[in-house]
């Protein structure tokens, strides 16, 4: 249980839950885990297949995308107090 609610949270980088980043679907209990929201089964085809793997790989990119320019932002907050200090070698 306790994965569920740390994997259907939101993170405050990329505005969406681990679930959502991996399964396009919002999970809000377990039970939500075992009944497919939007796709149906797999059988469909290849090119089902490879949409999806292209949408998933759309948003993996921007979830990296999104935690970088967080990275950045906390680096930058995080430098404003530090000072820049020079040591002498041999002394």
């Amino acid at each position: 249980m306790a994965k569920v609610c740390y994997n259907s949270t939101k993170h405050l980088a990329t505005k969406m839950s681990p679930f959502e980043l991996a399964l396009e679907v919002e999970v809000k209990q377990p039970m939500d885990l075992t009944i497919p929201k939007k796709r149906g089964t797999f059988h469909k085809g290849d090119n089902e297949a490879k949409d999806m793997a292209k949408e998933y790989e759309e948003r993996k990119s921007q979830a990296i995308e999104l935690l970088e320019k967080m990275h950045a932002s906390y680096e930058k907050q995080a430098n404003k107090l530090r000072k820049h200090i020079e040591f002498k070698v041999g002394t």
